[in-house]
């Protein structure tokens, strides 16, 4: 296996976990902070936590990108296109397999994943000029 796949599939694993933990920790934070289990209809617990996988998965990105990517944009573009659109992919994927007699994206926002709005699938794009920033940056 070539240096940069290697280094590229790390990234990626890198940032599925750092996805899972910030998930996991701000929905359980959410929990504690409200004393309720996750309210997923809850606007600021919605904003939140799309927030926090909007931003923190790609600071992570960004940063080993910095430190493992030698400044070569090419590699580091494909690194950041390929995550942001599996995922949106998955989420819908998913969705599409499981509703029944529901739209996919109104069974997606009530039962998988209440942040995934239009506005979340777009915003993929200022998370890869976040991850981009701190590569060239820091």
């Amino acid at each position: 296996m070539s240096h940069v796949l290697k280094t590229v599939l790390t990234g990626w694993f890198i940032m599925v976990i750092t996805y899972g933990i910030v998930l996991l920790g701000v929905a359980r934070s959410l929990e504690i902070l409200y004393k309720t289990p996750l309210d997923l209809s809850q606007t600021t617990s919605v904003i939140i936590l799309g927030m926090c996988l909007l931003t923190v998965p790609y600071l992570v990105a960004g940063v080993y990108g910095r430190l493992n990517m030698n400044g070569d944009l090419q590699i580091f573009l494909l690194f950041m296109i390929v995550p942001v659109v599996l995922e949106r992919v998955f989420i819908y994927g998913l969705g599409a397999f499981l509703a029944k007699d529901v739209p996919v994206i109104e069974f997606i926002q009530l039962d998988i994943a209440p942040y995934f709005t239009f506005s979340y699938i777009i915003a993929g794009l200022g998370s890869m000029a976040i991850a981009l920033i701190v590569a060239k940056t820091w």
